[in-house]
Protein backbone atom coordinates (compact mmCIF):
# COMPACT_ATOMS: atom_id res chain seq x y z
CA UNK A 1 0.00 0.00 0.00
CA UNK A 2 1.19 3.35 -0.77
CA UNK A 3 1.16 6.26 1.30
CA UNK A 4 -0.18 9.77 0.24
CA UNK A 5 2.68 12.31 0.59
CA UNK A 6 1.70 15.02 3.21
CA UNK A 7 2.07 18.76 2.62
CA UNK A 8 4.23 19.37 5.80
CA UNK A 9 7.47 17.41 4.48
CA UNK A 10 6.55 19.42 0.73
CA UNK A 11 6.59 22.92 2.38
CA UNK A 12 9.56 21.74 4.46
CA UNK A 13 11.65 20.74 1.15
CA UNK A 14 10.53 24.18 -0.45
CA UNK A 15 11.49 26.81 2.81
CA UNK A 16 14.83 24.15 2.87
CA UNK A 17 15.56 24.80 -0.54
CA UNK A 18 14.75 28.51 -1.00
CA UNK A 19 17.18 28.99 2.18
CA UNK A 20 19.97 27.23 0.75
CA UNK A 21 19.48 28.74 -2.44
CA UNK A 22 18.92 32.27 -1.50
CA UNK A 23 20.49 32.88 1.40
CA UNK A 24 17.35 34.45 2.57
CA UNK A 25 14.66 33.44 5.50
CA UNK A 26 11.49 31.85 4.49
CA UNK A 27 9.48 31.07 7.09
CA UNK A 28 5.58 29.42 7.00
CA UNK A 29 4.38 31.57 9.61
CA UNK A 30 5.75 35.25 9.76
CA UNK A 31 7.14 36.49 13.14
CA UNK A 32 5.54 40.09 14.36
CA UNK A 33 8.17 42.51 13.06
CA UNK A 34 10.37 40.39 10.58
CA UNK A 35 13.13 42.58 8.93
CA UNK A 36 12.80 42.38 5.27
CA UNK A 37 13.70 40.90 3.24
CA UNK A 38 12.54 37.40 3.45
CA UNK A 39 9.97 34.64 1.78
CA UNK A 40 6.69 33.46 3.11
CA UNK A 41 5.25 29.99 2.36
CA UNK A 42 1.95 30.63 4.51
CA UNK A 43 -0.58 27.90 1.67
CA UNK A 44 0.51 24.65 0.37
CA UNK A 45 -2.59 23.07 -1.48
CA UNK A 46 -3.11 19.28 -1.83
CA UNK A 47 -5.50 17.78 -4.92
CA UNK A 48 -5.57 14.36 -6.25
CA UNK A 49 -4.15 14.35 -9.78
CA UNK A 50 -4.21 10.02 -10.44
CA UNK A 51 -4.29 8.80 -13.87
CA UNK A 52 -4.92 5.58 -14.78
CA UNK A 53 -1.93 3.75 -13.49
CA UNK A 54 -0.42 6.34 -11.25
CA UNK A 55 -1.14 7.76 -7.64
CA UNK A 56 -0.22 11.15 -8.28
CA UNK A 57 -0.80 14.46 -6.19
CA UNK A 58 -0.81 17.96 -7.52
CA UNK A 59 0.42 21.00 -4.86
CA UNK A 60 0.14 24.48 -5.78
CA UNK A 61 2.56 26.63 -3.75
CA UNK A 62 1.82 30.57 -3.37
CA UNK A 63 5.45 31.94 -2.28
CA UNK A 64 5.24 35.63 -1.07
CA UNK A 65 8.74 37.34 -1.62
CA UNK A 66 9.37 40.76 0.50
CA UNK A 67 11.94 42.64 -0.54
CA UNK A 68 13.42 46.61 0.71
CA UNK A 69 11.60 49.32 -0.50
CA UNK A 70 9.77 50.23 -3.69
CA UNK A 71 12.04 49.98 -6.29
CA UNK A 72 11.57 47.10 -9.13
CA UNK A 73 15.53 46.21 -8.87
CA UNK A 74 15.21 44.48 -5.52
CA UNK A 75 11.99 42.57 -5.99
CA UNK A 76 13.50 41.35 -9.40
CA UNK A 77 16.22 40.07 -7.47
CA UNK A 78 13.95 38.17 -4.65
CA UNK A 79 12.12 36.69 -7.56
CA UNK A 80 14.95 35.99 -9.72
CA UNK A 81 16.52 34.08 -6.56
CA UNK A 82 13.13 31.60 -6.63
CA UNK A 83 13.62 30.75 -10.25
CA UNK A 84 17.41 29.74 -9.87
CA UNK A 85 16.22 27.87 -6.35
CA UNK A 86 13.45 25.89 -8.31
CA UNK A 87 15.94 25.20 -11.97
CA UNK A 88 16.29 21.90 -10.67
CA UNK A 89 14.58 19.08 -9.09
CA UNK A 90 12.91 19.30 -5.89
CA UNK A 91 13.92 16.16 -3.41
CA UNK A 92 11.16 14.59 -1.32
CA UNK A 93 12.29 11.70 0.46
CA UNK A 94 10.29 8.63 -0.42
CA UNK A 95 8.65 10.47 -3.50
CA UNK A 96 9.22 11.34 -6.90
CA UNK A 97 9.01 14.43 -8.37
CA UNK A 98 7.32 14.20 -11.71
CA UNK A 99 6.34 17.72 -12.40
CA UNK A 100 8.35 20.67 -11.23
CA UNK A 101 6.25 24.27 -12.79
CA UNK A 102 7.55 27.46 -11.62
CA UNK A 103 4.43 29.49 -12.64
CA UNK A 104 5.71 33.13 -12.48
CA UNK A 105 4.79 36.34 -10.96
CA UNK A 106 1.34 36.76 -10.32
CA UNK A 107 1.37 39.85 -8.46
CA UNK A 108 3.49 42.85 -7.35
CA UNK A 109 2.18 44.87 -4.31
CA UNK A 110 3.61 48.09 -2.34
CA UNK A 111 3.05 47.43 1.15
CA UNK A 112 2.17 50.05 3.83
CA UNK A 113 5.85 50.00 5.69
CA UNK A 114 7.62 50.83 2.30
CA UNK A 115 8.39 47.42 1.24
CA UNK A 116 7.06 45.22 -1.98
CA UNK A 117 5.74 41.87 -2.01
CA UNK A 118 5.29 39.63 -4.84
CA UNK A 119 3.05 36.50 -5.19
CA UNK A 120 4.76 33.54 -6.91
CA UNK A 121 3.61 30.29 -8.08
CA UNK A 122 4.92 27.20 -8.41
CA UNK A 123 2.81 23.85 -8.67
CA UNK A 124 4.31 20.24 -8.11
CA UNK A 125 3.44 17.11 -9.12
CA UNK A 126 3.90 13.73 -6.80
CA UNK A 127 4.13 10.01 -7.75
CA UNK A 128 3.61 8.24 -4.87
CA UNK A 129 2.50 4.99 -6.48
CA UNK A 130 1.07 2.55 -9.03
CA UNK A 131 -2.32 0.99 -9.43
CA UNK A 132 -3.27 -2.53 -9.71
CA UNK A 133 -5.36 -4.80 -9.92
CA UNK A 134 -5.22 -8.14 -8.24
Amino acid sequence: MYQRPNPTIVRAAIIGRIQSYTGKRCYDKVPANTPVPFYALPTVLQKPDDSKTMARDTFEILIYAFAEGDSSIAIDTMTTGLYEAFSTELEIPDYEVTLQQFEGVNQIMDQEDGSTMAVVSLRITIFYGYKMKI
